[in-house]
């Protein structure tokens, strides 16, 4: 393959990024969007995903908004077909969607649970099987982002059922990338580092205060600092991009360098 002029630039591709009306989601969206990628924003909440476009589309970029529940699984594939049908292909899916519990491990019921694996883990089965069955038969193969947490590499206190669901998703990526490597579907996860938004401000409940919070994260975090939505936006545009074509089943942890901290 020749030197690149621009690896990362997206211009004629689809992309879909689910849960992307707020969040990490919302981060990946732009980014994506800010290479030249028509980007899809799925989310169960619809006034999030239009304020997600409207943000695009006031940069001059392009994106569409749509409603998906990503534990419908008709519902998903749906979606992919419409991508394909306007863009005559699937070229990038992540799979960002995700919620937690309101109580500690000890206090999660069923329902809860069931929830919260209905979405962090069959989200992920549905958006890359979806993703996929269009992805296989085109020319132009397609990459698969799953977005999980740095939660997957040791315990976090208080989340147990938010990281077994994405510690799930993230050995289903690897083994997704096996089966789909030899067709040209490349899949890949990110495991997010710490990022304020919907779901970690719920941390900071009573008792717990904000300012003393970041600061201890801070001095855990070798580069110094707290990342945010678009450092996780940079590393899927890297997976997603011709500069990572010979990258499958990777995990990326862009978490300021937290991951090394025994």
């Amino acid at each position: 393959m020749p030197l690149l002029d621009n690896p990362f630039s997206l211009t004629g591709r689809s992309a879909v990024v689910t849960g992307a009306g707020s969040g990490i989601g919302r981060g990946i969206a732009l980014v994506l969007a800010s290479q030249g990628a028509r980007v899809w924003v799925a989310d169960l909440d619809q006034a999030g995903a239009d304020a997600t476009v409207a943000d695009i589309r006031g940069r001059g970029w392009t994106a569409e908004s749509a409603s998906l529940d990503v534990t419908d699984a008709a519902a998903t594939h749906a979606l992919a077909d419409q991508v394909a049908d306007t863009h005559g292909s699937v070229d990038i899916w992540v799979n960002n969607a995700g919620i937690t519990a309101d109580g500690p491990p000890s206090t999660v019921d069923d329902d809860e649970l069931l929830n919260i694996w209905k979405v962090n883990f069959l989200g992920v089965v549905h958006g890359s099987q979806a993703a996929a069955r269009r992805m296989v038969d085109q020319e132009r193969k397609g990459a698969i982002v799953n977005i999980t947490t740095g939660g997957v590499d040791k315990a976090m206190d208080g989340i147990a059922a938010y990281t077994s669901s994405k510690a799930a998703a993230h050995q289903y990526s690897r083994s997704l990338a096996l089966e789909l490597g030899p067709k040209g579907v490349r899949v890949n996860t990110v495991a997010a580092g710490w990022v304020e938004t919907g779901i970690t401000r719920r941390h900071y409940g009573e008792g717990v205060d904000r300012e003393s919070d970041l600061q201890e994260k801070v001095k855990r975090t070798p580069l110094g600092f707290i990342g945010d939505e678009y450092d996780q936006g940079y590393a899927v545009l890297y997976l997603v991009s011709d500069a990572a074509r010979f990258v499958t089943g990777a995990v990326l942890r862009p978490n300021g360098g937290t991951s090394m901290q025994w």
